[in-house]
């Protein structure tokens, strides 16, 4: 039986109607980049419609890393390795939601997004066997799984999800996070729906 009969079988349309006029489903979205060997603090705005009750988090970056090689000098490529960390912050009272700061590839997915532009470089310019073709040729071949992280936190209306993150590559790397979970509307923004129903 699907989830739309049971809830039809449980829940009237005017429960549902009431339901809807005071939350709705939303993502919010963090995105930036860090500079190469340093940190920045990022910023999303949970605005003032409502408390934002985060459920998953889903997201991507970039393994970027500058290496010098005998023939082709320095490159950037991508390496596949992790270069990035963070630490999630609560804006209303700069609480710290991690206990320091977390690889971002134990907390996000998909994860790794891949940079084959940079290795592609190498494979047309270098034919021979060296140390940056080898670097380049494993690293293109990591697989990306999706998987949804469960992650519940309410965030209050009018409020900022910050994210603290440093970057310990050569080069600078890249990182979107989506925040999935339900708005739950102030009472004025309720009242004002009511009034146009």
């Amino acid at each position: 039986m699907t989830l739309l009969r049971v809830l039809n079988k449980k829940l009237d349309a005017d429960t549902l109607l009431g339901l809807q006029v005071t939350q709705y489903s939303e993502k919010l979205l963090l995105a930036g980049s860090v500079p190469a060997q340093s940190s920045i603090i990022a910023k999303t705005t949970v605005s003032n419609l409502g408390h934002f009750l985060c459920m998953f988090v889903t997201g991507k970056y970039t393994t970027l890393q500058q290496i010098t090689d005998k023939t082709l000098g320095a490159l950037t490529i991508d390496d596949g390795i992790q270069h990035l960390r963070a630490q999630l912050i609560d804006g209303a009272g700069q609480k710290k939601l991690f206990s320091d700061y977390i690889p971002l590839d134990l907390f996000l997915s998909p994860g790794r997004a891949k940079a084959n532009a940079a290795n592609a470089y190498i494979d047309v310019l270098d034919t021979s066997v060296s140390p940056a073709r080898e670097v380049a040729l494993a690293a293109a071949t990591g697989q990306t799984l999706f998987y949804a992280q469960e992650y519940e936190y309410l965030f209050s209306a009018n409020s900022e999800i910050l994210l603290d993150i440093k970057n310990d590559s050569l080069v600078a790397n890249d990182f979107e996070i989506a925040f999935s979970g339900v708005r739950v509307l102030a009472a004025a923004s309720v009242r004002g729906v009511h009034g146009k129903i």
